[in-house]
């Protein structure tokens, strides 16, 4: 199967002729992965919503008719809502009421749907990710922040106690699940996640000890309106995807740091040569 990557450099997913006209070459059995949106930490307002719609209905009216071999939806674990809302339980199943409780979640709420609508004839898979972290993530997850923090001596900020409880997946992971869908379509609705979730304090523990500094913890206010605890179920995805196995936490912290050491070397030693 072909696997078609376009960056947002290239195609404008809220102008539809920027669209039509980037996935004029598709061809057919081709893979399309969608994780384009405007980030909740960047904006998460009426109008990144309606962006988010947007770019996601383009996409559907695009392929739609296409003989596309899988369409792969990057969703969040956000669709749920807060475990503080009524009705939200834990641990988060794949068919646990769908209960968005602000603007970036239901743009993927809605998202998941018009796809559908669109790609009747295609297989869907969504994948519902809690927070990715990892190489690339630019430092702007918890950990890659942790991690940041940690390699200059500073303090690591942590929301109240950190006994609330997270969930993050290794960008790795993702990749690994999309190659699989490249050789065995399907269509499917996973929660894609670490095995185990930690709490915040846990995390910070384990990145301290592999970055092997003396920092301290300090204290900040949680934010009363993003969830308690984050933990999901995980069994669908191992049935669905049984020969993918997803990185541990602590085990990513270490692959992260050692991809951070290593990207630091290398930019060390090109500084040398150009000197």
């Amino acid at each position: 199967m072909d696997v078609l990557g376009v960056s947002s450099t290239e195609c404008d997913l809220s102008d539809i002729e920027s669209v039509k006209e980037n996935f004029s070459a598709i061809k057919n059995g081709a893979v399309v992965v969608m994780g384009s949106a405007v980030p909740r930490l960047k904006e998460n307002s009426y109008d990144s919503m309606l962006k988010n719609i947007d770019m996601t209905e383009n996409v559907g009216r695009v392929l739609n008719g296409k003989n596309i071999g899988q369409m792969i939806f990057l969703s969040s674990i956000d669709v749920y809502g807060c475990e503080a809302r009524e009705g939200v339980t834990l641990p988060l199943r794949e068919d646990s009421l769908l209960h968005p409780d602000d603007y970036y979640a239901l743009s993927k709420v809605t998202g998941e749907m018009l796809l559908r609508n669109h790609l009747s004839d295609a297989p869907l898979a969504v994948l519902r990710l809690p927070g990715v972290y990892g190489p690339g993530d630019g430092g702007r997850s918890l950990i890659g922040r942790f991690l940041e923090n940690a390699g200059r001596g500073r303090p690591i900020h942590v929301h109240g106690d950190g006994a609330r409880k997270r969930n993050y997946v290794f960008v790795e992971d993702i990749i690994k699940v999309t190659a699989e869908m490249t050789d065995h379509p399907l269509e499917t609705v996973v929660n894609l996640a670490a095995p185990e979730s930690y709490s915040v304090l846990e995390i910070a523990q384990a990145v301290r000890d592999v970055a092997g500094a003396k920092v301290e913890f300090k204290e900040i206010s949680a934010p009363e309106s993003r969830a308690l605890n984050i933990v999901l179920d995980t069994k669908k995805f191992k049935q669905v995807f049984s020969s993918v196995e997803t990185t541990d936490i602590r085990q990513g912290i270490e692959l992260y740091f050692r991809n951070k050491q290593e990207s630091a070397g290398t930019q060390a030693n090109a500084a040398e040569h150009n000197s």
